[in-house]
């Protein structure tokens, strides 16, 4: 007589073991007490998350932030002081390169200090360049002047190639100039028509001279 499947199902009997006590069968009934039922539950364990994208890139900004922060400060900053250190540094440099001045330089302000500050100065004697104008508008139109000694108010000149009948013309416009008191010639070598003459000139005193 064929068995139907329902008939087969109910009469098969399933037997497990457990492996503990693999010498006694366990029904079904045991293992599912055994296994199916969850008394306890771990509080402590949590279950792992993966991190965001926008957590990583914030946690990554923050970084390079921090690292610019410190090259900035640590390295960039000592850097560009250093170059202004040096910079200052090259200017005192150049400063001091300008007031290195050669020796005759400080002698020409010191004269023109003593010309124009001196307290005690002789105000009777003559202006040095004012004598040099009047020899330029009398005695060295004449001839070349090979020397000329200034003392006071007395002026000692040479001139060579003067025209030998210039020799009292000369002698008479210096006489005639505001600043002369009087003229000597005190020698007159002749060579041809051109003589080589020495004079010495008197002036004035430069308080009683009238400027124009």
């Amino acid at each position: 007589m064929p068995v139907s499947r329902k008939d087969t199902d109910a009469e098969v009997e399933v037997t497990f073991y457990d492996a503990a006590t693999a010498a006694r069968p366990v029904s079904s009934s045991d293992v599912a007490k055994k296994y199916s039922a969850k008394e306890t539950v771990n509080l402590f364990m949590k279950d792992r998350k993966d991190i965001s994208f926008e957590l990583f890139f914030l946690l990554l900004a923050i970084i390079l932030i921090l690292l610019l922060a410190i090259e900035y400060f640590f390295a960039y900053m000592p850097y560009r002081r250093l170059e202004q250190a040096e910079a200052d540094l090259r200017a005192d440099q150049t400063r001091l390169e300008r007031l290195d001045v050669p020796d005759d330089e400080f002698e020409r302000v010191e004269n023109d200090y003593l010309k124009y500050n001196y307290e005690h100065f002789d105000k009777t004697i003559a202006d040095r360049e004012d004598v040099l104008d009047m020899l330029g508008e009398t005695a060295f139109k004449y001839g070349k002047a090979t020397s000329v000694d200034i003392t006071g108010n007395t002026v000692k000149l040479n001139l060579s190639g003067v025209p030998s009948d210039k020799v009292e013309t000369l002698q008479t416009e210096m006489r005639e100039h505001k600043r002369v008191n009087d003229v000597f010639v005190t020698n007159v070598k002749m060579e041809n028509s051109l003589a080589d003459v020495s004079l010495t000139v008197l002036l004035n005193d430069a308080t009683k001279v009238k400027e124009d």
